[in-house]
């Protein structure tokens, strides 16, 4: 299976499961309370791609990764 191949498959299958039911990591839920914990107001739904791109997401970013790796 080329590599096109086997990544829509993985799309197709992340696509079909209702994503509460979802578990990527053992560690998803310490994740999503830390997230929710530091950002309680943010509406993910809403977020852009400009705005996860800026100097202060990114900085963000590195030190909620830093906690889980």
């Amino acid at each position: 299976m080329m590599s096109l191949e086997c990544q829509m498959v993985f799309v197709q299958l992340l696509t079909s499961v209702d994503t509460q039911l979802l578990l990527l990591t053992p560690i998803d839920d310490d994740v999503y309370c830390k997230f929710r914990f530091d950002f309680p107001e943010l509406a993910v739904d809403v977020v852009s791609e400009t705005a996860l791109k800026s100097e202060d997401a990114k900085a963000v970013s590195i030190v909620m990764n830093n906690v889980f790796y």
